[in-house]
């Protein structure tokens, strides 16, 4: 047997990274390929981002599959969302069940569309491309996202009469900041060049004004696009070939490290009728039926963030 001749120099980051996008490449093309139901091949598609995500993302970072909801019972949940990372640090889902999840808006990361085949091609039944479909459940997660609830304890004196007499205070924290939101297609084979994909994008993005795209992934034509952000009434996007899947696991690190997470207002979803007087014990507690409210400082979107190298654009 012939010994192999292996180089003690490292490829580098770039080289690994192509050698995982020509991987997944063929893994879509090929390996998914065997599969005859369309439904098994997207689930398929999903598992092998899955996989991907939870060799290059840190532990505290969980990643599943499922519906978004917010305490308000009348608010409209999100559409079943391809891939969710949330906080599995201080939080977790609401609902575990074996096919998919149920995650309370304040403890989402991010959210992944990920699409086997992205096209332009409208639905026979609804009129709408996979773009506008997708573009559509980002604006209903951002709208849920609009009151999130945290909490914080703090030691504080009982009464003014015994200060060494401590008790626990809950103190509500709210936010507004959404979750960041990822394309992200096998392949596509209705555009031409990498402009013109933009353009496209662009143009979608127009008719959503509510929703934001952090990153797209074109995996087999190796283009990434991310959303500029505080554009007025234009839509523009940074444009990449080359290197997308390094591109996209950068951005995406970026956009779930800078959100900040702490544990989540149970209350709102466990006690959604009670009044806030009984669920604390006073006597145990410090409660006194008083919620303070801290408005949590708002973060500009990662796509401001223009220092990037090698846009095309």
């Amino acid at each position: 047997m012939t010994d192999i001749n292996r180089k003690k120099t490292s490829p580098g980051v770039k080289a690994y990274y192509a050698a995982l996008r020509r991987i997944l490449d063929l893994q879509r093309g090929i390996l998914t390929g065997v599969l005859t139901h369309y439904g098994e091949r997207g689930r398929n598609d999903e598992e092998r981002l899955k996989l991907f995500l939870k060799q290059v993302l840190p532990g505290r970072f969980g990643i599943g599959t499922g519906f978004i909801v917010n305490g308000n019972p009348e608010a409209m949940p999100s559409n079943q969302t391809d891939i969710i990372i949330s906080d599995h640090f201080f939080n977790s889902p609401l609902h575990r069940e074996l096919a998919a999840e149920v995650y309370p808006i304040e403890t989402v990361y991010a959210t992944i569309e990920v699409k086997g085949l992205f096209s332009n091609r409208k639905d026979k039944d609804t009129g709408k491309t996979d773009l506008d479909k997708t573009l559509e459940n980002i604006e209903r997660i951002r709208d849920l996202a609009r009151d999130k609830q945290y909490i914080e304890y703090r030691s504080v004196p009982k009464d003014d009469h015994y200060p060494e007499h401590r008790v626990v205070k809950k103190i509500v924290i709210r936010s507004s900041l959404p979750p960041r939101s990822y394309l992200f297609a096998y392949h596509t084979n209705d555009w031409s060049d990498l402009n013109h994909f933009a353009d496209y994008v662009e143009k979608s993005l127009l008719q959503h004004n509510n929703s934001h795209l952090h990153g797209i992934v074109a995996l087999d034509k190796d283009w990434f696009l991310k959303q500029k952000s505080y554009t007025g009434r234009e839509r523009k996007v940074f444009r990449f070939e080359g290197n997308c899947l390094l591109r996209f696991t950068n951005t995406l690190l970026h956009g779930i490290q800078s959100i900040p997470m702490r544990p989540m207002d149970i209350d709102v979803y466990h006690e959604p009728d009670a009044s806030p007087s009984h669920l604390f014990d006073k006597e145990d507690s410090g409660y006194d039926g008083e919620i303070e409210e801290e408005e949590n400082e708002e973060y500009p979107e990662i796509g401001s963030i223009e220092k990037d190298q090698g846009s095309t654009s």
